[in-house]
């Protein structure tokens, strides 16, 4: 785990003891696998009450000053998902996404519109309990209520050395270009990166 990363999750965590409705603080997905090289910070926080929301979504957002790819979900103690920390300062902003007619209702709760988050595949993941105020973890205590006893892992990767279809040359397609090519959908690359610039020039 990227020691970088992982502080900025850790120092988040320790900002939000002091705020009374937080319960309990953690991270999730492969940021809290042995990933060598996780792309985003998932964290997930069970609040008491959103009276104090303005106040977690600013802790939230200095994560920004260490790493800008992070996620903050936001629970209730009674099991619910309320939505996500929003990442910008003003709320409501000029964006598209804050006329969602449930976005914003509480300042800095972000409701996605196109999400339909569900709990039997978020609580499958790894995951890494940072503090928690009840004796029994709420993230324990909604995995027994779903019968969630196994945790999903995450593929191993490796470098892989490539020959450049242009020049011959041997090129490295490096793990984090692995896992960015795969998220968005697109195919290993033919070219080193001296004929993908190249390349670039002539279109």
């Amino acid at each position: 785990m990227s020691p970088r990363l992982y502080r900025a999750a850790e120092e988040f965590s320790e900002k939000l003891k002091v705020i009374e409705c937080v319960s309990e603080v953690g991270v999730a997905g492969s940021f809290a696998s042995e990933e060598e090289y996780p792309l985003d910070i998932d964290i997930f926080i069970f609040l008491r009450n959103l009276n104090q929301f303005p106040l977690i979504a600013r802790c939230a957002r200095q994560i920004s000053s260490i790493y800008h790819n992070w996620e903050v979900f936001v629970f209730s103690e009674d099991l619910n998902y309320l939505g996500r920390v929003c990442h910008r300062r003003n709320c409501p902003s000029s964006t598209m996404d804050c006329y969602h007619p449930y976005c914003g209702r509480i300042p800095h709760l972000y409701i996605t519109p196109d999400f339909i988050f569900k709990p039997e595949i978020f609580l499958r993941s790894p995951f890494k309990i940072f503090w928690s105020r009840h004796r029994d973890f709420l993230w324990h205590k909604w995995r027994d209520k779903l019968n969630i006893s196994e945790t999903h892992g995450y593929p191993k990767y490796e470098s892989i050395k490539k020959i450049c279809v242009e020049c011959g040359k041997e090129f490295i397609y490096s793990i984090a270009e692995q896992k960015i090519f795969k998220k968005r959908g697109y195919l290993p690359p033919k070219r080193c990166p001296e004929c993908q610039e190249k390349k670039k020039l002539f279109f």
